[in-house]
């Protein structure tokens, strides 16, 4: 299973390198993983960010900021920037 999570997370990094951000959002909605839900929830923000789609980043960065997530810091900043 860990094997399985690792790749998964590694195709999804890659296709948000790749510039492939549907295909991220896709891969991201996918997951069940749990574990990793603040993770996989803050790199969709980027995702949408990355792809002009503010109002749909702006709606999760705000979920995020205000939730006990590891990323809720980062997220207050992204959306001053926004």
């Amino acid at each position: 299973r860990e094997g399985v999570d690792i790749r998964l997370y590694r195709v999804i990094y890659d296709a948000i390198e790749d510039n492939n951000y549907e295909e991220a959002i896709q891969l991201i909605d996918a997951c069940e993983d749990e574990q990793y839900a603040d993770m996989l929830q803050w790199y969709k923000a980027v995702c949408y960010m990355r792809d002009g789609k503010y109002i749909k980043a702006k709606k999760l960065l705000e979920e995020i900021a205000t939730s006990d997530s590891d990323f809720a810091e980062d997220a207050k900043a992204a959306l001053k920037a926004l």
